[in-house]
C-alpha cells in the first residue's frame, strides 16, 4: 500500500529540474542604465553616438531574447509543478479513502479490534498477536497518510518555487523590454540627428563654396579691371 503516495514522490525532482534550468534570473548582467547623451553638435558626434547605442542595443536584444527564454523555461516549470500538486493532492486523496476503509474494517470486524480481541481470545499469545496485528494497521496507516502529506508539501514548495522563478523571469523580461526600448528610441533619435547634421552641414558648405566662387570671380574681375585701366 506505500505505493499510494509514490506517484506524487516521484514528481517533485521533475519541478526542481525546471527550476533549476530557470535559476539564476536575478544574476543576468545588463548595461548599465545611463541618461541620454545631450543633442550632437556635428554629423560625426552623431553617427559616433548612433554607432555606441547600435553596439548597446545589439548586447540588450541578446540579452532579451535569453530572458524570454527563460520565462518560458519558467511557465513550463509552474505548470508542471500544478500538475504535480494536483497529482500529489489526489493520491493524499486515496490514501485517505483506503484509511477509512482499513479504520471501518478495524472497528466493525470480528477479529480487529481490541475489545473483541480481548474478549475472544484464548490465550495471552493470541491477544498479544491480535493486538499487534491493530498496532501494525495503525502504524501502517500512519505511514500512508504521512506519506502521501508530505509529498503533497513537498509538490506545494515546489510550485511555490516554481511561481516565484515565474515572476522573477516576467520581472527581467519587463526590465530588459524597457531598457531596449529606450535604446531603439535612442538610436532613431540620433540617425534622425545625424541626417539633419550632415543635410545642414552640406548645405553650409555648398553655401560657403558659393560664396569663395563668388569672392574669387570679384577678385579676378578686379584684378582684370585694374590691368585694363
Amino acid at each position: 500500500m506505500a505505493s499510494s503516495h509514490a506517484p506524487a514522490r516521484r514528481t517533485v525532482p521533475r519541478i526542481l529540474i525546471g527550476l533549476v534550468a530557470a535559476g539564476g534570473l536575478t544574476l543576468t548582467t545588463l548595461p548599465a542604465a545611463t541618461a541620454a547623451p545631450d543633442d550632437p553638435a556635428t554629423s560625426q558626434e552623431a553617427a559616433a553616438l548612433v554607432a555606441a547605442k547600435a553596439h548597446d542595443l545589439e548586447v540588450v536584444t541578446e540579452q532579451f531574447n535569453e530572458a524570454r527564454e527563460r520565462l518560458r523555461t519558467s511557465q513550463d516549470a509552474a505548470a508542471r509543478a500544478a500538475e504535480d500538486v494536483a497529482a500529489a493532492e489526489a493520491a493524499l486523496a486515496t490514501a485517505r479513502d483506503r484509511v477509512r476503509t482499513v479504520a471501518r474494517s478495524a472497528w466493525t470486524g470480528d477479529r480487529l479490534t481490541t475489545l473483541s480481541a480481548m474478549l475472544t481470545s484464548d490465550s495471552p499469545d493470541e491477544l498479544l498477536d491480535r493486538v499487534g496485528t491493530l498496532q501494525t494497521i495503525a502504524d501502517h496507516n500512519n505511514g500512508v497518510l504521512g506519506g502521501a502529506q508530505e509529498a503533497t508539501d513537498e509538490a506545494g514548495r515546489a510550485r511555490a518555487a516554481a511561481v516565484q522563478a515565474q515572476a522573477e523571469a516576467q520581472a527581467l523580461v519587463d526590465r530588459v523590454a524597457a531598457q531596449k526600448a529606450d535604446l531603439d528610441a535612442q538610436v532613431a533619435r540620433f540617425r534622425a540627428e545625424y541626417d539633419r547634421l550632415a543635410a545642414a552641414e552640406a548645405q553650409a558648405a555648398r553655401e560657403a563654396a558659393e560664396r569663395h566662387a563668388a569672392a574669387e570671380a570679384a577678385r579676378t574681375a578686379g584684378q582684370r579691371a585694374s590691368r585694363d585701366s
